[in-house]
């Protein structure tokens, strides 16, 4: 499954970018938006997850297909930890 597919999903289905940073920013799980967005990292997670390899590194390739920004694996790290992920999901 594409990003995008995955993006338009959680859209349709009411969360669109604004609810999931406030949702994500509630619980810890992002503080800001900067290159990475909630909707973005969301998404991609799904779309890894579905392939079966949600690794830092396939999160960040993903990402930058989709959204021509270029992150790393260690940023995506940053914003995936144990607790954080665990409150938000």
């Amino acid at each position: 499954m594409h990003l995008d597919t995955v993006t338009k999903l959680l859209v349709s289905l009411g969360l669109n970018a604004d609810k999931l940073f406030q949702m994500a920013s509630n619980c810890g799980f992002m503080n800001w938006e900067r290159k990475i967005t909630a909707i973005d990292l969301v998404s991609c997670l799904i779309a890894e997850s579905i392939k079966g390899i949600a690794s830092c590194r396939c999160c960040s390739s993903s990402l930058h297909e989709s959204t021509d920004i270029q992150t790393t694996r260690q940023a995506v790290w940053k914003k995936v930890s144990m607790q954080k992920c665990r409150l938000f999901f």
